[in-house]
């Protein structure tokens, strides 16, 4: 019986570590990504199907939201920071 709630343990300690690493790997890519292009980054975030990448875009807060697959794959879900920053300055 002992044997199995260890394995319960194991596996749900495992889940959980899995996701942080994920979690920490997603921020890095968004990050270099960011840094690579010259974006000030504000804040990153961790939610439950995808993450978000708060930067500032002329003085003002923007969000991108991300999904990350991988080998440092970033999907955007709308429109990446470049391009959001690309809009902001055709409307200047």
């Amino acid at each position: 019986m002992e044997w199995i709630i260890a394995v319960v343990v194991l596996l749900v300690g495992g889940s959980i570590l899995f996701e942080v690493i994920n979690d920490l790997r997603a921020k890095r890519v968004a990050r270099a990504y960011c840094e690579e292009n010259e974006i000030e980054i504000i804040e990153l975030k961790a939610y439950k199907n995808a993450y978000g990448v708060y930067f500032r875009c002329h003085g003002k807060r923007e969000y991108a939201r991300y999904s990350y697959y991988g080998k440092g794959k970033l999907i955007w879900a709308k429109d990446s920071p470049l391009e959001i920053i690309g809009k902001a300055n055709k409307t200047r």
